[in-house]
Formats: structure tokens, C-alpha cells, sequence
């Protein structure tokens, strides 16, 4: 329930900001905070890999996922704002109404996007596997829940994986799966088979009575695709 309280505000702060800002710029930062959140989860696992070594036997063990996907995510929108305001340095000019009115929608939107992007983000961390209320099972929020109607999370994580199927999947992920009649198999994508949240939920948090969980294969269908078929 906290989760989603801060979901709602920070849409509601974002739309309130581009209120003011016009419906141009909101869309322009809706663009920009889609696309630095792609940069951020396309390219953070080699990073974290790269900097937790560093981070072993320190109290930051475990975070560099988080740090990883924020410090990304950080430039990449710096960057792109400022690409933005470099070449596109005028503004449109709507009526008053449109102008408020989108700026109201898209920063809703953004704020949206945003939120997920974080939510997604914060799960890395080796908490508790229900930080704030949260529960990595989806189903569990019951039919009744806010949390069926306005998963934040769940529709960035389906934003990654479409992206990863299509527009900027990399090719035959494994020679084995080629002749899949899946499409998906054939692919690599982001979190292929929908396990990201359980498996930070299992393998980095912590839970009442136990420990992080040690890895042994419960996953390895998930990752790895069904056997193909002959």
C-alpha cells in the first residue's frame, strides 16, 4: 500500500511540475525518461557485475544493482535532456488549455514511468522481501486491490520485455532454440519468462524467518527456455 501511495505521488508531482511546463516538454520528458530507463536495463547487469566484486564484504553488498540501474538511468536522462534542449530550443506553441492540460497527461505518464522504473529498481536491494508492503506475488494483491489496477511495476517490467521481443531484441539467443516454434524462444529478451521479481524477492531479500535463499536451479527453465521440441 506505501508503494503504491508513492507511485501515485510521484505522478502526481510530475504532472503538477509539467502543468506549468506545457504539453511539448512533458512529452519530450516522457520520451526521454522511456528510453533512459531501456539504456538503464539493458546495460546494468554487466555494470553491477563489474562493480560488486569492489562491494564484497562491505555493507554495500548487495546494492550495486540498485546503483547500477540508477547511475544509468541518471546519465542516459542527462543526456538526452540536454540533447533535447540543444536541438530543440524553441517552443511549440499550443492554446492555453492544450498546453496546460497536456502537460498534465504526459507528466502523469512520465510520472507513471517513472515510478515502475524505480519500484523495479528498489527490489534489487537486499531488504525485505515485503519492503513496504510490497508482495512479489501479483496474484496475491487479491481482485479488490488498487495494486490489480495500477501495477506500475508489472507494466514496466512488460514494457522491457515487448521492447527486448521486438524492437531491440539481439538475435538467435541460443542455436538450440532456433527451429522453437516460440517466438520467444528464439529470442533474447529481458526477463523472457516473467521471473524478476521472484527471484530478487528470493535470492536477495530477506524474508520473517530466513535468509536470502541460495540458488539452486529453481529457475533454470525460466532463464534458459523449455527443451525444444524435435
Amino acid at each position: 500500500m506505501l508503494l503504491l501511495i508513492l507511485s501515485i505521488g510521484i505522478m502526481v508531482a510530475v504532472a503538477y511540475a509539467y502543468s506549468a511546463e506545457g504539453l511539448f516538454t512533458a512529452a519530450l520528458m516522457c520520451i526521454n525518461v522511456f528510453l533512459a530507463g531501456l539504456i538503464a536495463f539493458n546495460f546494468w547487469e554487466p555494470l553491477a557485475s563489474a562493480i560488486g566484486g569492489s562491494l564484497t564484504d562491505t555493507w554495500l553488498a548487495g546494492y550495486e544493482d540498485m546503483f547500477a540501474l540508477i547511475g544509468l538511468f541518471a546519465l542516459s536522462l542527462g543526456a538526452l535532456r540536454t540533447a533535447c534542449n540543444t536541438i530543440v530550443n524553441t517552443q511549440i506553441v499550443f492554446p492555453p488549455g492544450v498546453q496546460q492540460l497536456g502537460g498534465i497527461v504526459f507528466g502523469l505518464l512520465t510520472g507513471y514511468l517513472f515510478s515502475g522504473f524505480f519500484l523495479c529498481a528498489i527490489q534489487t536491494l537486499p531488504w525485505h522481501e515485503n519492503f513496504l508492503g510490497f508482495d512479489p506475488n501479483f496474484q496475491s494483491a487479491g481482485s479488490g486491490s488498487l495494486r490489480q489496477y495500477l501495477p506500475a511495476d508489472r507494466v514496466w517490467l512488460a514494457l522491457m520485455y515487448r521492447a527486448g521481443a521486438f524492437a531491440f531484441n539481439r538475435g538467435v539467443e541460443d542455436l538450440r532454440f532456433a527451429n522453437s516454434s516460440s517466438y520467444y524462444d528464439q529470442f533474447y529478451t529481458f526477463d523472457k519468462y516473467g521471473s524478476f521479481e521472484l527471484r530478487y524477492a528470493r535470492y536477495r531479500r530477506y524474508g520473517t524467518n530466513r535468509d536470502p535463499l541460495v540458488y539452486s536451479g529453481e529457475f533454470t527453465s525460466e532463464l534458459a527456455g523449455p527443451a525444444p521440441t524435435q
